[in-house]
């Protein structure tokens, strides 16, 4: 028996999408340590668990410190982890754009030794080139450590 040419066509369509800057993709990624790491100063915090990755827009980073962002666009970015330290002291972290610390992202918390204290930024900022390296580093004088640290990143957008 033929087939007709009408579901021959139906069964070999094919539907491309074409990306252009008119074209707006949602999509989040969270990744996370959820054990305790000791952060040195001038460090990097590793996230070695993608705990969900919902879009085309991220890509992990093979060495563990974070998430490589690979589509231009408008992105919310949020840091949140419980830190605890031997001493009271002042604990500084900021979100990293490519190993750099971005200063509107920038956190100094007094931590006290009796209990852990959750510490948080989140920052919403542009992404004009693919290939940004998004991290969080310790930028303080003193190491602490630091349990639940997650990073949670959310493309808003285009510009």
């Amino acid at each position: 028996m033929a087939c007709c040419r009408r579901c021959c066509q139906r069964r070999n369509q094919t539907t491309v999408r074409v990306f252009n800057d008119n074209n707006f993709i949602p999509s989040s990624v969270q990744v996370s340590y959820p054990l305790t790491q000791v952060v040195e100063p001038n460090t990097e915090m590793l996230f070695p668990q993608v705990d969900y990755n919902t879009g085309v827009s991220f890509s992990t980073r093979v060495d563990n410190y974070g998430v490589d962002i690979v589509a231009p666009g408008v992105y919310k970015i949020t840091f949140t982890g419980t830190i605890t330290t031997d001493q009271d002291q002042t604990v500084s972290v900021a979100i990293t754009l490519n190993g750099e610390p971005i200063p509107q992202s920038e956190i100094s918390q007094h931590v006290l030794s009796q209990g852990p204290q959750t510490v948080y930024t989140t920052i919403v900022f542009k992404v004009i080139s693919p290939s940004a390296n998004i991290g969080v580093a310790n930028i303080g004088i003193e190491s602490f450590s630091i349990t639940n640290a997650k990073l949670d990143i959310v493309r808003n957008g285009n510009f």
